[in-house]
């Protein structure tokens, strides 16, 4: 994962689906403490996921995505600020626009 990170808030957010942990995964048979996904490494020795052997050295089994996703939002809140500034600029001009068009009543004579 790009972010580094497993689940809202971490690994156990999985625990209690009625398909985690699968028992097999490529069609190899694992006991899974947590998702592959969740690994550091992407490849496909999953001891990196399994009961065990899935340590937070090699697994991003305790960071959360929710606070990686919150830290991304704010690291960036000028330029998210900005767009949806423009955005809402946008709006008003376009009701504007609309609302011009709809109020002529045909006072332009079209050749």
């Amino acid at each position: 994962m790009k972010e580094g990170c497993c689940g809202l808030d971490s690994y156990q957010d999985f625990t209690g689906l009625s398909n985690w942990p699968p028992s097999q995964v490529g069609g190899t048979n694992v006991n899974l403490k947590t998702p592959v996904i969740c690994c550091r490494s992407k490849s496909t020795d999953y001891t990196c996921a399994e009961q065990g052997t899935a340590t937070t050295a090699n697994n991003y089994m305790e960071v959360g995505c929710y606070d990686k996703l919150y830290d991304l939002i704010m690291g960036h809140a000028l330029v998210i600020t900005v767009i949806v500034l423009l955005l809402a600029f946008q709006f008003v001009m376009l009701f504007f626009s609309i609302w011009i068009l709809c109020t002529m009543d045909n006072k332009i004579d079209i050749i």
